[in-house]
């Protein structure tokens, strides 16, 4: 007859100071974790981070799509030489830069970044950063 390794670390009966030591004790799940696993069982939750992620997109790839810039430009010269211009990237201001350099640096390093600092420790950083 052989027993379980699942049995054998938890007893049948447990006595009175072993319940206040914890043994045999679930531990409990943090806040943060419990409150996504209430946000993602709700559909309509989920619809409204998606629409938020939608949003998100549109106001940092608005101002290059829309901008009314050419992508690139080819001037002929009066000599016959074709010169390539980029009006698109000469008509950023600094802030659709900013949005740009967060959105492909910023987020892939709060989701993939350091693993010696938390998620949320990362994203403290990058909205001080901000």
């Amino acid at each position: 007859m052989t027993e379980s390794k699942d049995t054998a670390a938890i007893p049948a009966a447990i006595s009175g100071i072993d319940v206040m030591r914890g043994v045999g004790a679930v531990r409990a799940k943090g806040f943060w974790a419990d409150a996504w696993e209430r946000v993602l069982k709700r559909p309509g939750a989920i619809f409204g981070i998606c629409w938020i992620g939608v949003i998100a997109f549109f106001a940092v790839f608005g101002p290059i799509v829309a901008n009314a810039h050419p992508l690139t430009l080819v001037r002929v010269g009066a000599g016959g030489t074709a010169v390539r211009e980029w009006p698109l990237l000469a008509n950023l201001t600094p802030t659709d830069w900013a949005l740009l350099i967060g959105c492909f640096v910023g987020l892939p390093w709060i989701f993939v970044g350091p693993r010696s600092l938390t998620r949320a420790q990362r994203l403290g950083i990058f909205v001080v950063a901000a």
